[in-house]
């Protein structure tokens, strides 16, 4: 009896019957497959006072609204440059306004650049890379990223 069950399973098995293993849902730390941890100070305030509506810096603001950072930016006045704050939760001021007082870290974009805290980082990235770049720019401006000096970054 015993031989004919493990017999009858080796064969269903050699067929490719038997249920596959579920894929592993969690990593040996309990954290999903595919995710990093990045802890990030949620009193910190970013100012962007150029190129916010560049797809990087609408990427940027994206990502570190959703992280709790508090993101202030200045772009043009109306619909078009209002977008991003109403999207998600920023903070828009148009060109006549006076810049917000004494934030902690200013990132500055370009059509293929992005500065940050007076050239403590620096990235130069492509159109085709514009996203990647902006997320490298929010894990830089995470708890750990601010404790490195110099970063400089270029995609070619």
């Amino acid at each position: 009896m015993a031989d004919n069950y493990i017999g009858n399973r080796m064969d269903d098995y050699i067929a490719g019957k038997l249920k596959k293993a579920s894929p592993r849902r969690l990593t040996p730390s309990g954290k999903r497959p595919g995710t990093l941890d990045l802890p990030v100070d949620s009193a910190a305030t970013v100012w962007i006072p150029q190129g916010a509506l560049l797809p990087a810096g609408r990427r940027l603001i994206e990502l570190l609204t959703n992280s709790g950072v508090h993101v202030s930016y200045r772009a043009e006045r109306g619909k078009t440059g209002a977008e991003p704050a109403v999207r998600s939760g920023a903070r828009h001021y148009p060109p006549d306004a006076p810049a917000p007082e004494t934030p902690e870290m200013t990132v500055s974009l370009t059509e293929g650049a992005i500065t940050a805290d007076g050239g403590r980082i620096s990235i130069d990235y492509t159109d085709a890379d514009a996203l990647a770049a902006a997320a490298i720019a929010a894990a830089m401006l995470t708890e750990p990223g601010r404790q490195v000096r110099n970063a400089k970054f270029s995609f070619s």
